[in-house]
């Protein structure tokens, strides 16, 4: 639409812009889809960008608006975590690099996104920041986003922007994706930079991509891959991100875009579900199978001892991010009530524990590498 003229990233941005003012004034309640936004700085990056298409100089993706989750460093606003108090002690002097790479593809940042406060949910309740409200609710759906990159996946659900920045250490890009009804990648470890932001749960967690269409997040994928500071987790940098070949031709004709590929399904556990979400995947099943895909029967043994074990993991990596602020008795008081309580639990955790989860996880990526060694893929519903 901008290089036909049929609008300009100035139009566009005009329009997001009374979007976000609209949802901020809903009744009851407001979206609280954003905690931190600017028109004046909306409005800057929209006319450069309206500038470099009047000139021929456009870049891959100018005018194409998105936010990033709250835990991304990202000027001109503070970083918070979704927290009251955050922002406070620490200061953010530079956009991370994943902020900079896309802007210099002339992406338009609309701001930074709500989301579950440190991480600690899967909802997306915060009564500090408010809780963003589902997109899909004007339909008859009274759920939660999901979380805890609960703004960023409500945001493209919304149609506020396409592509989002999210981060993901225990299903949170996965699961606010599936609850909002869009597309949602966690990237392999070390493959997309972690630096510039605030590192809570730093083994498990990544930033990845959240968008409208897998196409879109296969984009947004390959522009956040191999940034600076991206290494794989043996210390050399990741090979160049390739999109396999569905993704750049389509469906035209002939052979299912799919033949070939094998997809691996471990029956108890993707039938762990309540009866709607187990038919709604074997449907999504018959549906690859119908495009090429064979699935395979595979087996993942100690499921449990592998949640057990990220739990702790994460937990008590969220903790140790956060124990200046639980020390202090008056920010511990700011935590959400659900988060306080967690954290309280946590503390009682001990080292030991923490190297019997390490053990543990380490059991569990032989396992789940066995599983992949037969398939190119596990499918499982998401929550």
């Amino acid at each position: 639409a901008y290089r036909s003229g049929a609008t300009t990233p100035v139009e566009a941005m005009s329009r997001v812009v009374d979007f976000i003012r609209a949802s901020e004034a809903r009744s009851p309640c407001p979206c609280a889809w954003l905690v931190a936004w600017d028109a004046d700085d909306i409005a800057r990056q929209a006319v450069e960008s309206a500038a470099r298409y009047a000139d021929g100089r456009a870049r891959p993706l100018d005018g194409v608006p998105f936010c990033v989750k709250d835990v991304m460093d990202a000027l001109p606003y503070a970083t918070t975590a979704g927290t009251s108090f955050l922002a406070a002690s620490r200061p953010v002097a530079a956009s991370s690099p994943l902020v900079a790479a896309l802007q210099g593809l002339g992406a338009v940042l609309l701001g930074k996104a709500n989301m579950h406060e440190i991480g600690l949910g899967v909802t997306g309740l915060n009564v500090r920041t408010g809780t963003p409200v589902n997109p899909w609710v004007g339909r008859g759906v009274h759920a939660y986003t999901g979380g805890s990159s609960s703004g960023s996946a409500a945001a493209v659900a919304a149609g506020l922007c396409p592509i989002a920045v999210g981060t993901d250490g225990g299903g949170s890009i996965r699961i606010p994706a599936a609850f909002c009804g869009v597309v949602g990648l966690k990237p392999t470890a070390g493959r997309v930079s972690g630096a510039g932001g605030v590192e809570i749960d730093c083994t498990v967690a990544t930033y990845g991509p959240i968008g409208s269409t897998v196409a879109d997040v296969a984009t947004l994928y390959a522009a956040m891959a191999n940034q600076d500071g991206a290494r794989a987790v043996w210390g050399e940098k990741p090979p160049p991100p390739a999109l396999p070949a569905p993704l750049r031709g389509g469906c035209g004709g002939g052979e299912p875009a799919l033949t070939g590929l094998r997809v691996g399904v471990f029956w108890p556990w993707f039938d762990d579900c309540d009866g709607d979400v187990r038919a709604a995947c074997r449907r999504a099943l018959a549906a690859l199978e119908a495009a090429g895909v064979e699935v395979v029967e595979v087996a993942v043994p100690e499921l449990e001892h592998v949640r057990v074990a990220h739990t702790v993991t994460i937990a008590s990596e969220m903790l140790n991010c956060m124990q200046p602020y639980w020390d202090n008795p008056e920010t511990r008081a700011q935590f959400n009530g659900d988060v306080r309580l967690a954290l309280g639990i946590v503390r009682h955790w001990t080292s030991a524990d923490y190297i019997a989860a390490q053990r543990i996880r380490a059991r569990g990526t032989a396992h789940m590498r066995h599983a992949l060694s037969a398939v190119h893929a596990l499918a499982t519903p998401t929550a």
